[in-house]
């Protein structure tokens, strides 16, 4: 698949995600593993629970992964006509104005000024995402910085929401440039 992705200068690889992990079957794990801290291209990796792009909600706190998730709920808006909302979780009500401020600025920078903007102060974000999917056909989220793919591969995601919901849930990751040193000494951590 990476070869593949590498060979044809793919932008962008679609996967599902199901409840079998064949990628982590015996010798296989560990040259994924490593592979899946590098990757070709963006990816996008499909919970299919039933493809609904009605509503679709797309929690953020910024960063390259957010903006692969905004990319992707604006093709569903302008193609699908999806009802897009943005949610972004802040610690507590005295970050409200800065949290509204900063969920403005990125729905307006990823063309994204017309969706739903919920600041949500309970500074618990899987029960916020887990709140707000109820209302939700799918639900648009990116990695964080250990890698979605890598964390699927070796079975440690620990969104738990994911598997909670009941709408479809699009994990989207962006490739990282690491340094060398990070290559080098990054000790199969992920990081």
């Amino acid at each position: 698949m990476f070869d593949a992705a590498r060979t044809g200068n793919a932008n962008l690889v679609v996967m599902g995600w199901g409840d079998q992990r064949p990628w982590s079957v015996g010798r296989a794990e560990r040259p994924l593993r490593e592979l899946a801290r590098d990757l070709p291209c963006d990816f996008l990796v499909l919970k299919d629970r039933g493809f609904d792009p009605e509503r679709v909600l797309v929690p953020t706190a910024g960063g390259p992964d957010s903006d692969l998730s905004a990319e992707i709920a604006a093709i569903l808006r302008d193609e699908l006509d999806a009802d897009v909302t943005l949610l972004h979780v802040i610690e507590n009500e005295e970050q409200r104005a800065e949290g509204e401020r900063f969920l403005g600025e990125w729905a307006d920078g990823h063309a994204l000024g017309d969706a739903r903007q919920v600041v949500d102060a309970s500074g618990d974000i899987e029960d916020a995402i887990a709140e707000r999917a109820t209302e939700a056909t799918m639900v648009v989220i990116g990695a964080t910085e250990r890698g979605l793919l890598r964390r699927l591969v070796i079975g440690s995601l620990v969104l738990d929401v994911v598997e909670e919901v009941e709408s479809s849930v699009l994990l989207a990751e962006r490739p990282t440039e690491r340094s060398l040193f990070e290559r080098l000494f990054s000790g199969g951590s992920g990081r």
